[in-house]
């Protein structure tokens, strides 16, 4: 099973906007752009918010995310789907 470890990673959103997170071991959690609600994504494969295909829901708003690791610039991309 593939992991990504984003422990003190930079997040950002897909625009480059700085995204307040905690990313440790191989999860993130986030508020929603949509509604400030709290987001958990799992960046471990098949997991919620790893894939376009598997995104990682918000309970509030039910807006989907899913993370982008770049393992050379230690950032995390947080994409917003709907």
């Amino acid at each position: 099973m593939m992991m990504a470890t984003v422990t003190n990673f930079r997040c950002i959103d897909e625009d480059g906007f700085m995204v307040l997170c905690d990313a440790h071991g191989n999860n993130v959690a986030f508020r929603c752009q949509g509604c400030g609600g709290p987001v958990l994504a799992v960046m471990r494969e098949n997991q919620r918010g790893s894939y376009p295909d598997n995104p990682a829901e918000c309970p509030a708003c039910h807006s989907l995310y899913w993370g982008e690791v770049d393992g050379t610039n230690n950032r995390l991309v947080l994409h917003r789907t709907r």
